[in-house]
């Protein structure tokens, strides 16, 4: 029972994760090997202009996340407007570990296991951590000003990049920087699969 409600909680994580983007098919070159397939996800070119109609801003100080713990290789806080008006704010973290462990932490659940990432899958990831164009969008906040005020937040944390999403986006691979799209993409999929 325990495991279906964290491969529930978990499947709708990944879900709203991959509602915001679409993968791009894409190939990977290797050193002297030319164009050759991805052997782990494919991955869209970085970074290409996104559209102007999506408003773009410096998270403010006192909303930053706490540094990540020892061992915490990427974190994703989402929060969510409560069900009922009297009801708290939900809120759920999935942290991925250096070693490719994922955890969730919900409110009154503790901390419950996902699943182990694959070592190649987890190093894809980590490049696209350490990538340049990823690098240079730590602090920043992106928002449809089109949109009423929904009280969904995603903030996605590296240990160099702190990034957030304030509401819900269509198209979101359209709107956002290519490097955003690709480290969302890819810890989406890689909880999507842990859920299955």
């Amino acid at each position: 029972m325990r495991r279906r409600q964290l491969a529930t909680a978990v499947s709708g994580m990944a879900i709203a994760l991959l509602g915001f983007t679409t993968m791009v098919p894409a190939q990977a070159q290797e050193e002297g090997g030319g164009d050759r397939p991805s052997q782990t996800i494919p991955l869209p070119e970085l970074d290409r202009p996104f559209q102007p109609d999506i408003a773009t801003e410096a998270i403010p100080d006192e909303e930053l996340p706490p540094p990540l713990e020892n061992g915490v290789l990427f974190r994703m806080i989402e929060r969510r407007p409560p069900l009922r008006e009297q009801l708290p704010e939900q809120q759920t973290e999935v942290h991925l570990m250096e070693d490719g462990r994922m955890f969730v932490f919900q409110p009154n659940r503790g901390r419950l296991p996902v699943g182990q990432v694959e070592p190649a899958v987890l190093e894809q990831f980590k490049q696209l951590l350490r990538s340049p164009e990823f690098l240079l969008h730590d602090g920043t906040r992106w928002s449809n000003p089109n949109q009423e005020e929904t009280g969904y937040v995603m903030t996605l944390s590296s240990a160099s990049v702190t990034v957030q999403l304030k509401g819900q986006f269509p198209l979101a691979e359209a709107l956002l920087p290519d490097s955003v799209v690709a480290v969302m993409n890819t810890f989406g999929y890689m909880l999507a699969y842990l859920a299955t």
